[in-house]
């Protein structure tokens, strides 16, 4: 009833962790612009630091997407709960060299150096994209450091572009963030990019039509914070309240009487004292 109700094809706010739907601000192509200057002029890390919902990850989706469309080797890797046994497995997976499940965390490792060593040989670098680097665990961060340490060899490069919360950034310890050369903050959005992002995200879903009034997005606006992950959730229940009122656009009444039911539903509920 509400994609029929807007005209839609899909709902246009349930797709944040798709590629395909990543807002293309400038803010966004500087960053991704900046990552990528990194990545082609060799150096050893950069930091890309967002906050939950600020969208980290999918820029770091679209970065590696961009990559491979180039012909860049690289490696994806999700850092969160990884100690030195699942890091070191991801690492030889990615490489190619075969490991078995009995593996210990030094064979692993050695199968992991001796195809760096090789890379060497071939004077080809090794790339890894890290997500939620900030959530592993000290021994498999610690892997990260020794990755890096091998840049001495002039004919391969290792760089890493690590993604984090700026909470968590003190987990990855002095040693890796010193080598960071590039520390990239993703901002909150700003009102007009909030407006920007919702008509193209109701664009992707199939409509051409702005659906929230001005005072809608002004609300939408201070209500998230500009936090692309809680814009798209009180985005998505405003559509489904003003399909159910059967009215043309989202207003700034509906967006507010939306935020309010959460509000209340956040609330522990009330007892009467005995």
């Amino acid at each position: 009833m509400v994609l029929s109700h807007w005209g839609l094809t899909v709902s246009p706010f349930r797709q944040p962790e798709k590629p395909a739907w990543f807002y293309h601000g400038p803010v966004q192509e500087e960053i991704l612009a900046r990552l990528q200057f990194l990545i082609e002029h060799r150096h050893p890390s950069g930091v890309l630091v967002g906050s939950a919902g600020s969208g980290k990850s999918l820029l770091l989706q679209v970065l590696s997407k961009r990559l491979t469309a180039d012909g860049r080797e690289h490696l994806n890797i999700n850092l969160r709960g990884c100690d030195r046994h699942e890091i070191c497995w991801q690492l030889a997976v990615g490489l190619k060299t075969q490991p078995s499940p009995n593996d210990s965390p030094y064979r692993l490792w050695r199968r992991v150096y001796d195809r760096l060593q090789q890379l060497r040989t071939l004077e080809r670098d090794l790339l890894l994209i890290v997500d939620d680097a900030g959530e592993g665990c000290p021994d498999g961060i610690e892997v990260l450091t020794h990755l890096l340490a091998l840049n001495r060899w002039p004919e391969s490069r290792v760089s890493i572009i690590l993604g984090c919360r700026p909470e968590q950034l003190s987990h990855l310890g002095p040693r890796l963030l010193q080598e960071a050369e590039l520390r990239v903050e993703i901002e909150p959005l700003t009102e007009l990019e909030v407006g920007e992002f919702l008509n193209a995200s109701l664009a992707h879903a199939g409509c051409r039509d702005p659906l929230f009034s001005n005072g809608a997005i002004n609300r939408l606006h201070v209500l998230s914070g500009g936090n692309p992950r809680r814009l798209n959730h009180l985005a998505e229940l405003a559509l489904i309240a003003a399909a159910s009122q059967k009215i043309g656009c989202v207003d700034m009444q509906t967006v507010e009487g939306v935020h309010q039911q959460l509000d209340q539903a956040a609330r522990p509920p009330y007892r009467k004292a005995a």
